[in-house]
């Protein structure tokens, strides 16, 4: 496993916490410096004559605003009535004292902040003279808030980045962890990332030489066992040819078992398969239905098509008939039913027997596990069966579950993934 070492994790954290201070330090740094938002200029009490008396107020800032209303106006909230201000508007604009009305919302005759409302006799009515409305946000609290978005959303790209160069080794990591298995040979991930990653990928490689070695000594040693075996076993079958025929006849079927069951345990031990290629899974399952309901079997199927995928049509077969071949055991009948959807492929093999029993629910799929413990010729084999159904599925990218239908008997499903 080729592993290119970068920065530790805890490195590239510590930097990513002080860019991020360091950023948002800067921004509050230029906002601060710009200074709060700029208060409104005052206005003079002359200008205020001047707009009251319908003149144009000179200078750039914001005029007060003018309007006419048929009854003297009532102050805002927080504003308070100012008769100095009063007065000094009366003498600006030469008007009787009564003939002017002024709230504000600060003391004073000259230069007003805030608020304020004032206003003179015209004729019938009252010319108005207001503050207009303070926007919610002014322009210094649009640039801070502009500011403070642009900030969060470059430190959360900057975050981003650094937390998929973190994880994506882990991802990696994990994906060659789920590749390793006893018949996998093919080349080592090639996996890159920080020194701490660096380190479980190395252990993870060591472990998977290990699992591979250790499946490959089995094997050999079970594969010595089997050839060792045929001599004595052949030769047995010779010498019982001088027995009375019905001891012969179940010797040899005893001679035959034995060979069953060892190369049983053998196939198991390699847990090999061929390259896969596409295939059509539908005229597999009908051939399969076909070669058995030859022999006298009840077997039902209900197969759509086509079923695509990508696979070794001889041990799904082998999968496919093991569970045929359990349901026919322990149920005495079989019905296949094959459908897609959610790009998977899914079978289900269905029997009318007692079931499964609770207790060997979780258990059912581990190697020399049956249903039937007696371990009779006459009920099945020796519990390899469903091991290597389980252990062709798996090759296939796909998973077998074991369970009861609600009618009675039990019910096998295998989902593979389908081509396309």
């Amino acid at each position: 496993m080729a592993v290119r070492p970068g920065g530790a994790i805890t490195g590239r954290i510590v930097l990513l916490v002080a860019a991020c201070v360091l950023l948002a330090a800067l921004v509050n740094f230029a906002i601060t410096f710009n200074g709060p938002p700029p208060k409104p200029a005052p206005y003079r009490t002359e200008d205020l004559a001047i707009a009251l008396a319908g003149g144009r107020v000179p200078g750039p800032g914001q005029p007060p605003r003018i309007m006419r209303s048929a009854t003297p106006p009532a102050p805002r909230d927080g504003e308070f009535r100012n008769p100095a201000l009063e007065a000094e508007l009366a003498r600006r604009l030469n008007q009787p004292a009564d003939t002017v009305r002024a709230w504000a919302r600060h003391g004073g005759r000259r230069d007003l902040r805030g608020s304020f409302t004032v206003a003179i006799r015209d004729g019938p009515g009252w010319r108005v003279a207001t503050t207009r409305p303070e926007p919610w946000l002014s322009r210094w609290h649009l640039v801070t808030i502009g500011a403070m978005t642009a900030t969060l959303i470059l430190l959360t790209l900057i975050g981003w980045v650094v937390a998929r160069a973190i994880t994506r080794p882990l991802a990696r990591l994990a994906e060659a962890a789920d590749a390793v298995s006893v018949n996998h040979h093919g080349a080592p991930a090639d996996i890159s990332g920080p020194p701490e990653i660096a380190r479980v990928a190395h252990a993870l490689n060591a472990m998977r030489a290990r699992l591979v070695d250790h499946v490959a000594q089995r094997t050999t040693m079970l594969a010595a066992i089997t050839h060792d075996l045929g001599t004595p076993l052949t030769r047995l079958a010779f010498r019982i040819e001088r027995l009375p025929p019905a001891d012969r006849a179940r010797a040899i079927a005893d001679i035959e078992e034995m060979r069953a069951m060892i190369q049983s345990v053998l196939e198991f031990a390699r847990g090999e398969s061929r390259p896969h290629r596409a295939l059509d899974l539908a005229p597999l399952l009908d051939g399969l239905a076909d070669d058995m309901a030859i022999t006298g079997a009840r077997i039902e199927r209900q197969v759509a098509a086509p079923l695509p995928m990508m696979g070794d049509p001889a041990a799904l077969r082998r999968l496919f008939s093991n569970l045929v071949d359990n349901a026919l055991r322990y149920g005495g009948n079989a019905r296949i039913d094959a459908t897609t959807g959610n790009g998977r492929i899914c079978v289900t093999v269905d029997d009318d027997g007692p079931g499964i029993p609770a207790a060997l629910a979780a258990s059912l799929f581990d190697p020399f596990v049956r249903a039937e413990p007696s371990r009779s010729r006459e009920t099945g084999g020796i519990g390899l069966g469903l091991s290597i159904a389980r252990n062709i599925a798996e090759a296939h990218d796909g998973q077998i579950v074991a369970g009861n239908r609600d009618g009675g008997g039990a019910r096998f499903t295998v989902s593979l993934p389908l081509a396309g």
